[in-house]
């Protein structure tokens, strides 16, 4: 206790913490700091140096371990997978969102390679087996009902196991 202060210092610190706590609180507070932050974070001088002291903090080993570890631990948690999944499903339900992922995904499938690698993983094989087997042509050409042919070629696989035969269309 102080003489202009009769409160106990313990009881002052509570009541000072409890005020504190209660203007932060407060929503004007709450946009003023927001804007703050906002505006300090967008400075060039404060970008480059809090990029430095991020990177400074996760090159330290005990820093990973812990990150680690809280990252797992967050991401069980029931309410943060919902808010995940609920953030998730609004962003890819943007119209700008959708349109370049469309692109993005066309290209994806459109390119041989990756044709290739979806169609050998789809039948149990690796690219170049599938290769092999497309190099050797269809069955049906090769056993001489070449005139029954589609045109499109399929592998012949056996469902259970997804063993490939042959080529056939």
């Amino acid at each position: 206790m102080s003489r202009w202060n009769p409160m106990p210092p313990e009881e002052r610190k509570a009541r000072m913490k409890a005020r504190q706590a209660e203007y932060r609180a407060r929503p004007e507070v709450k946009a003023r700091k927001k804007v703050y932050g906002a505006e300090y974070y967008a400075r060039p001088e404060n970008k480059a140096r809090l990029k430095a002291l991020r990177a400074e903090y996760r090159a330290q080993p005990e820093n990973k371990e812990r990150r680690k570890v809280y990252s797992a631990k967050r991401q069980a948690q029931p309410e943060y997978k919902a808010r995940r999944k609920v953030y998730l499903d609004e962003y890819l339900a943007r119209p700008e969102v959708k349109a370049r992922r469309s692109a993005y995904l066309a290209g994806y499938y459109a390119r041989e390679e990756n044709r290739a690698r979806r169609k050998a993983k789809t039948y149990g094989l690796t690219v170049e087996e599938l290769q092999a087997l497309l190099a050797a042509g269809c069955m049906a050409a090769v056993l001489g009902a070449g005139d029954r042919c589609s045109g499109r070629i399929e592998i012949d696989h056996g469902h259970s196991c997804c063993a490939s035969g042959a080529v056939v269309c």
